[in-house]
């Protein structure tokens, strides 16, 4: 059974030049398992084991069926052959974990939403790009199980880096990509910046710390593990892993624009493998897909990964007897644009009994927020969205086997929230009108900081409700200064996004780059773009300014203006040129962000009492399961436990 067929082969050349780097720091203008699905499980499969890089992007067509697949001699054949030029690549893995207790958790800035325990375990996974002829010229992009990238975590990565000796001094900002996976359910308390500090209680050592040297121990396996090797590339679709959550705000693109696409959201994942050439084994693969990392509902209080985790999880956990994968195997599921998206596909509908939908326009029930919710393919589990996420996670895993901008602000549809995880407060989406919010907010809003006249006409028509990009005390609330990046091997370019780019955000973008590459002569084949974020910094929403003008949950938390996607993308396409072949320069770095670590508030309490009742140990049963069970019976056990946070154990798992 053929379960692809490829119109053309070509293996990924390294051209010229093998890794560029383009890094451009810029202020902003200022004075942020069923078997039903069994087949999608055996395409993964198949499109990991025997797809080549295909360097023109031809068209692969899918065949799938519920039969095993047989297609060993194809498999041996592919893998005995050299596939193109080498590069010099490396995967590695790291835990950043944190605190599992008594810290709240980053993504739905809920301040119930208290760490309790652990369901899964997070991970930096970092993979690099080398040219082997040159060892110094290369890349590396980390994927954190976060909520984003940060300012913070990427200058303790850049100092851990350093603190590593010179084997380590190629690895600086502008070469080094740090993604977060977008998930709400870890632990928070670890970003640079005042306003997402808020809901976490501030900034915890602790918290930031693991995160740091987890990644920086994912980069040190990679960089310990670099050998020749080859790429592969290829995409395929998941038809039903992710839904517009906002269908209001991009129904508001133009109708010609949205003709131009089949769905309203990026169904594409896109895949590079990395396979070692000395033996043929594959070392790890990273892929590219939009979908928010919110299946995990809000009131979850156990640490995950969420549904880009589980992925990651599925996928690893198949490799470890996979004939074809080495020791070490690493799998990493980046964010692409994953503004709009949601994994609860089944859309959102009101909990207050009525059985109706969410209304489109704002996504409330009779006139409020807080009862509505998405609902994930499992939601009538009921057990959290754990569920849920294991079958978005799965279907992911299976599928793929003269314009200015304004100082950061957030808009009134910002504290709406999303259907997703609904704002606590009496705000609804697409709303501009500050006169029909309550009055209370409006003199909160002022007493915090009152936008000027300049503020309001630059952010229209977002109604501001927190001025944060001119908020400084006790330190800056929200990014004011973020990197714009971008990195390239071979045709493949990688946009590096400061926030959450919604679907039609992304498709602009990298077409508008894809074009700038081609008519540049970037590449010496057709570009192939991805978009990998949040990253470096977390500066929120990307809208277009259509959407922008809706002001829902998107457009009112895209900080800096209408005008912040068409600066995103001139900053890409004008410096286009530094990713070429013969470029020996790059941008100027502009100005430095500030750096919070040593200055913000950490408000968390420490481990006031923690130790065994007298007679007991840590780690004694005091309940034993027992001996046999029937199918369906919960097993209890309990044991004498100790808070996680006295120690994290990192790198025991």
């Amino acid at each position: 059974m053929h379960l692809f067929q490829r119109a053309a082969y070509e293996p990924l050349p390294v051209e010229e030049k093998l890794v560029d780097q383009e890094n451009t720091t810029v202020r902003i203008k200022s004075s942020r398992w069923s078997k039903k699905y069994t087949a999608l499980i055996v395409t993964l499969v198949s499109l990991f084991a025997v797809l080549p890089l295909l360097v023109r992007a031809k068209v692969w067509t899918t065949s799938v069926t519920e039969e095993p697949v047989e297609d060993s001699e194809k498999l041996n054949d592919y893998l005995a052959r050299a596939s193109g030029d080498q590069y010099l690549l490396g995967v590695g893995k790291g835990d950043i974990t944190g605190p599992v207790v008594e810290v709240e958790f980053m993504g739905y800035a809920s301040l119930s939403q208290i760490g309790t325990g652990l369901r899964q375990r997070i991970y930096s996974r970092s993979f690099i790009i080398g040219n082997k002829d040159t060892p110094t010229d290369r890349f590396v992009y980390l994927v954190l199980d976060t909520q984003s990238g940060d300012t913070a975590i990427r200058n303790g990565i850049l100092d851990g880096l350093a603190a590593l000796g010179d084997d380590y001094s190629m690895y600086t900002q502008s070469n080094v990509a740090v993604t977060g996976t977008h998930q709400h359910s870890g632990p928070g308390a670890w970003l640079n910046y005042l306003l997402p500090q808020i809901t976490s209680l501030g900034f915890s050592p602790q918290s930031y710390q693991a995160i740091v040297d987890g990644a920086v121990l994912s980069i040190q396996r990679a960089h310990e593990s670099l050998t020749p090797g080859y790429l592969d590339f290829a995409d395929t679709t998941v038809s039903d892993a992710n839904i517009n959550r906002s269908l209001w705000a991009y129904l508001a693109n133009p109708a010609s624009e949205r003709a131009q696409y089949t769905d309203d959201t990026d169904k594409t994942i896109t895949m590079l493998r990395f396979k070692r050439a000395s033996d043929g084994l594959n070392t790890g693969i990273l892929a590219w897909h939009s979908v928010h990392g919110t299946s995990m509902l809000e009131n979850n209080t156990h640490v995950t990964g969420d549904n880009k985790g589980l992925s990651s999880y599925l996928f690893e956990q198949a490799m470890l007897t996979d004939s074809t994968a080495a020791p070490g195997f690493v799998a990493a599921f980046s964010q692409s644009s994953v503004g709009d998206t949601t994994p609860n596909v089944l859309g959102a509908y009101c909990d207050d009994g009525s059985g109706q939908m969410c209304t489109l326009e704002n996504s409330t029930c009779g006139g409020k927020s807080e009862s509505c919710h998405g609902r994930g393919p499992e939601f009538q589990k009921l057990d959290l969205g754990v569920s849920s996420c294991y079958e978005i996670g799965r279907r992911v895993y299976a599928a793929s086997k003269s314009l200015y901008t304004c100082p950061a602000a957030m808009g009134y549809s910002f504290a709406a929230g999303t259907s997703d995880g609904p704002g606590a407060f009496d705000f609804t989406q697409s709303d501009n009108d500050t006169d029909a919010q309550n009055p209370l907010w409006v003199i909160v809003s002022s007493v915090i900081k009152a936008p000027t006249a300049q503020q309001k006409a630059c952010q229209s028509p977002k109604p501001i409700l927190l001025d944060v990009g001119e908020l400084d005390t006790p330190y800056a609330w929200a990014p004011n200064i973020v990197d714009v990046q971008s990195l390239r091997v071979g045709q493949l370019i990688m946009i590096i996004v400061p926030g959450e780019a919604t679907t039609m955000s992304g498709r602009r973008w990298k077409t508008a780059v894809a074009a700038a590459a081609t008519n540049g002569s970037i590449t010496t084949s057709t570009p192939k773009v991805v978009l990998g974020g949040p990253a470096n910094t977390y500066a929120h929403y990307l809208a277009t300014r259509e959407e922008y003008g809706v002001q829902r949950y998107e457009g009112a938390s895209t900080l800096y203006g209408p005008n912040e996607l068409d600066a995103y993308i001139y900053l890409s396409t004008s410096n286009i040129q530094y990713l070429a072949a013969n470029s020996t320069t790059q941008p100027a770095p502009g100005p430095s962000p500030p750096d919070n670590r040593n200055n913000s508030l950490d408000l968390i309490a420490g481990v006031v009492y923690d130790t065994p009742a007298l007679g007991s140990s840590f780690g004694d049963v005091t309940a034993q399961p027992n001996a046999s069970y029937a199918r369906g019976d919960v097993i209890n056990a309990t044991f004498v436990g100790a808070n996680p946070r006295n120690n994290l154990a990192p790198g025991r798992h």
